[in-house]
């Protein structure tokens, strides 16, 4: 092959390298306050349980991830404190209660309350995103919130960057 095919070849393959290295500093990032392991726990914690109840109703899910709910709700609280989030929690329990039109309620009582709404639009933003802004390029996101976002369910898609294989499959080498 000659120095200038070499190059080239060379160049091309940097390049590749590259633009997958930034991908992974996208898609690998920090959690948002736990180590992954934790992140996964299965037990919900009794704490949290209430946090769960709201936030099924504010995601339109009846399924949650349990290590998911002990973690966003740490951060939760953590991020808008613990009287804000007792607030929205209260809230909702209250409307839980009462009975009748749950939804409509939760738009008056929660949405239409602006310490309220602030709350749950970040543990809604949480759930779906697995972060409390928006996803933007080179943003760190928790890995395992960011493949079990909400949002890939609601169109029953694959979160982008996230292999079909279990992770570190990449670092086996394959059967002859």
């Amino acid at each position: 092959m000659a120095l200038h095919e070499q190059s080239s070849t060379r160049r091309a393959f940097f390049k590749v390298v590259g633009a997958l290295t930034s991908f992974a500093l996208f898609v690998k990032c920090k959690t948002v306050g736990a180590a992954a392991s934790e992140v996964m726990a299965d037990a919900l914690d009794p704490a949290a349980t209430d946090f769960m109840a709201a936030s099924k109703a504010l995601t339109g899910f009846a399924t949650l991830d349990n290590g998911l709910a002990n973690q966003y709700y740490a951060d939760m609280k953590a991020t808008h404190g613990d009287d804000n989030v007792q607030a929205m929690v209260d809230a909702y329990k209250q409307i839980a209660a009462a009975g009748g039109n749950v939804e409509e309620q939760i738009k008056d009582k929660i949405m239409g309350n602006e310490a309220h709404a602030k709350v749950a639009g970040a543990a809604i933003m949480l759930w779906y995103w697995g972060t409390f802004n928006k996803i933007t390029p080179g943003e760190p996101v928790a890995v395992k919130a960011y493949q079990k976002g909400l949002v890939w369910q609601t169109f029953k898609g694959k979160p982008m960057g996230v292999p079909d294989e279990a992770e570190g499959v990449w670092g086996v080498e394959p059967a002859q």
